[in-house]
């Protein structure tokens, strides 16, 4: 099976292992992530003197994390019978 120029940069080898592209991509932004949350937690807790900054910093981490608030769809199934 030939694998055409496409497919070969949707995916990367990351362990010897062929993983999607999109996957390596986003646990690496997830890691990265939580390491900045963690060093913001870390600094705030020895009451480091940019302590604005790591507020800044968690506040905008988290908010990057949580998921956007929507209203799901109401629907009421009628009875016909």
């Amino acid at each position: 099976m030939m694998e055409t120029e496409g497919s070969i940069n949707e995916s990367w080898q990351v362990l010897g292992f062929r993983v999607p592209k999109n996957e390596v991509v986003f646990f690496s932004q997830i890691v990265i992530l939580y390491i900045v949350i963690i060093t913001c937690i870390i600094n705030l807790s020895i009451s480091h003197p940019l302590s604005e900054l790591w507020v800044g910093l968690l506040s905008s981490s988290i908010g990057f994390l949580l998921p956007n608030p929507t209203i799901k769809e109401r629907r009421i199934l009628l009875n016909n019978g």
